[in-house]
């Protein structure tokens, strides 16, 4: 087992799913505190999904005083994988949706992207998606 911090570990993606294998709404926040900030306390208890950290580990949402908290992280043996597909779909769909824009002159792609280029780490995806604002 690694024991050194990794900043990962701060992320947390969600995945807004019924089923949590497919990507859905993928919503990447930087920190827990990015959570519940951007959240709204009737997400955890209404909406289907899943919470992964940077890691791939589960990570529950909960709620404390209306506001939405990371409660528990714990191994997810399928974790780090199942967060790879959602992260890869979730590239692949903001790659279309640029291309489509450059199409239109809206945005100007890179050299790579123009070629369909897009990163296979973690961090790259994590990265090219971008967090929640």
């Amino acid at each position: 087992m690694n024991d050194t911090p990794n900043w990962l570990d701060d992320v947390v993606v969600v995945n807004e799913s019924s089923d949590p294998k497919i990507a859905g709404d993928v919503q990447i926040y930087r920190s827990e505190g990015d959570v519940g900030r951007q959240l709204e306390h009737w997400y955890v208890g209404d909406v289907v999904h899943l919470a992964l950290t940077g890691t791939g580990q589960k990570a529950t949402l909960g709620l404390r005083d209306k506001l939405v908290v990371v409660e528990r992280v714990e191994p997810f043996p399928a974790g780090p994988a199942m967060l790879n597909a959602w992260l890869t779909a979730t590239a692949q769909h903001l790659l279309s949706t640029r291309t489509e824009r450059a199409r239109k002159g809206k945005a100007g792609l890179g050299a790579l992207e123009t070629q369909g280029v897009l990163p296979t780490s973690t961090e790259g995806l994590i990265a090219y998606v971008g967090f929640m604002k």
